[in-house]
């Protein structure tokens, strides 16, 4: 394991890592969050290995805006209201991915 500060160099070497289809662990309000780009199968399958978790359980996906989230969730006219109205903030929001990200 890698740790590193919160500066621009620990930012950059996160993104790299991202980039790169490692594992990152990153705190939230409450715990610590285990996370990979959720496009690089291989990184999914190894966080499937790591928590010993079902394939059939699924993982959310954390997104850092609404129109990042807008390019594989389904928003429907509750979710426009709820989001405008309370984000950026804590509140979770579960979506439908878009069909074409969904395992066949």
């Amino acid at each position: 394991m890698n740790v590193v500060s919160c500066n621009e160099n620990g930012i950059n070497e996160i993104i790299r890592s991202y980039e790169n289809g490692e594992i990152i662990g990153f705190p939230t309000d409450t715990v610590y969050g285990i996370g990979c780009d959720p496009f690089k199968k291989d990184s999914i399958t190894r966080i499937f290995e790591l928590k010993k978790r079902d394939g059939e359980k699924r993982f959310p996906i954390l997104g850092i805006s609404k129109e990042e989230l807008e390019k594989i969730v389904e928003f429907n006219s509750d979710a426009e209201k709820i989001s405008e109205k309370f984000w950026p903030g804590q509140v979770t929001l579960f979506f439908l991915l878009e069909k074409k990200y969904l395992k066949k």
